[in-house]
């Protein structure tokens, strides 16, 4: 018996906040749930913040450098942000079509993106 796998992994959702919204919350990783178990090592997210003209994909983003999880896998796989907690801004956070593939190889069909906002709680610095 042979078993084929023609099904390709798709993002089921994130821990980020809601796509479109403003939130206050602290945000220092992020965690990306699949359809199915996938390769840990094959997804690679790409976190950006709108540059100095506070407009995303204009061409002077910052990137933030995000670094894997020990132990990350199954459905799930997570990732810390190097820099530590996100400064208000607006961000995206992008997964292009083909960089997350199942444990036999099939890579995501359609690019993942999330775009959100992080705002200062009123009262309160970031350090």
């Amino acid at each position: 018996i042979r078993l084929t796998d023609g099904v390709a992994p798709r993002v089921a959702g994130t821990d980020l906040p809601a796509a479109g919204s403003a939130s206050t919350a602290l945000v220092a990783g992020l965690t990306i749930s699949f359809s199915e178990p996938v390769d840990a090592a094959t997804v690679a997210p790409v976190l950006r913040s709108a540059g100095p003209d506070g407009v995303l994909g204009s061409g002077d983003d910052v990137t933030f450098s995000l670094t894997r999880r020990v132990g990350a896998g199954g459905t799930t796989v997570g990732f810390d942000v190097d820099a530590g907690a996100l400064p208000p801004g607006r961000y995206r956070l992008t997964l292009p079509a083909a960089a997350a593939a199942d444990r036999v190889g099939n890579r995501m069909a359609e690019p993942y993106v999330r775009d959100f906002e992080l705002i200062a709680l009123p009262g309160f610095v970031s350090e």
